[in-house]
């Protein structure tokens, strides 16, 4: 589980940025990086996408259509096809193959929304 500071850290680096902005803000910023599993990695991306959309500030889109379904639902979808080894991530490229079923899509502060 995240610190409130953690997440904000987190969320302050990555705003508006891709998916692959996202995962690479979800590591350790400590030395015990070499101990880091891609597991862990996995569990804080989802932790803080979770908490990310539930708080209002993102939404999650395929090619600019706002997927359909509870919050859950949504990260369930992108759960399941998300890749099983840090070799199948291909450093980060996955986030922008067609077979990734989702994108950030930003909420502004006015409301609008900022399509990764």
């Amino acid at each position: 589980m995240l610190t409130s500071q953690e997440y904000n850290h987190i969320k302050a680096y990555s705003e508006f940025g891709s998916f692959y902005l996202l995962w690479g803000q979800c590591s350790p910023i400590s030395d015990e990086i070499s101990n880091y599993s891609y597991e862990e990695n996995k569990k804080i991306f989802f932790e803080v996408l979770s908490k990310l959309l539930k708080d209002g500030y993102l939404k999650l889109h395929k090619k600019g259509k706002l997927l359909e379904g509870s919050i859950d639902e949504q990260l369930q979808k992108l759960y399941i096809k998300f890749p099983n080894s840090e070799a199948d991530m291909e450093d980060g490229l996955w986030f922008y193959y067609d077979n990734c079923p989702a994108e950030p899509a930003w909420i502004k502060e006015d409301g609008t929304i900022e399509f990764s």
